[in-house]
C-alpha cells in the first residue's frame, strides 16, 4: 500500500496555496475564456462550484480571502469583458469542440474521484 503523502504533497502543504489567488483566477479564466454559448450551458454548475467551495476555504481559514476575491472579480468585470472580447475574436476552435473537452461530472462524484486519484 502506497502512502498518499509524497514529497510534492509535503511541499504543497508547506507552501500553502493563496485562497485569494485561487478564487480570483477561477473567475478571470472563466469570464475571459469561456465562449458565450458555453457560459449559457455552464454558468449554473460554475456558481454551484463557487458556493460549494466556500466552506472548504472557511475550514482552512481563507473564507475572507475567498469573498474578497469574488468581490474584486465583480468589481473588475468590465475590464475582464474587454479582454474577453479580444480573446473570443481570436479563438480558433468551435464551441462544441471545447464543450466536449469539459468534464461533465457533478460536484460530489468529481470530488470523490479526485481524492481517490491523489491516494492512488
Amino acid at each position: 500500500m502506497q502512502s498518499c503523502i509524497t514529497s510534492e504533497a509535503a511541499a504543497w502543504v508547506r507552501v500553502r496555496p493563496n485562497p485569494y489567488i485561487i478564487a480570483s483566477n477561477l473567475e478571470w479564466v472563466y469570464t475571459k475564456n469561456t465562449p458565450a454559448s458555453l457560459i449559457k450551458r455552464t454558468i449554473v454548475p460554475h456558481l454551484i462550484c463557487d458556493i460549494a467551495t466556500f466552506p472548504f476555504f472557511i475550514a482552512r481559514g481563507g473564507g475572507g480571502d475567498f469573498l474578497r476575491a469574488k468581490w474584486d472579480a465583480l468589481k473588475g468585470i468590465r475590464i475582464a469583458l474587454q479582454k474577453r472580447e479580444k480573446i473570443q475574436k481570436g479563438k480558433e476552435v468551435r464551441d462544441l469542440y471545447t464543450f466536449n473537452l469539459l468534464e461533465k461530472e457533478w460536484l460530489l462524484p468529481r470530488l470523490t474521484r479526485r481524492l481517490a486519484k491523489k491516494c492512488s
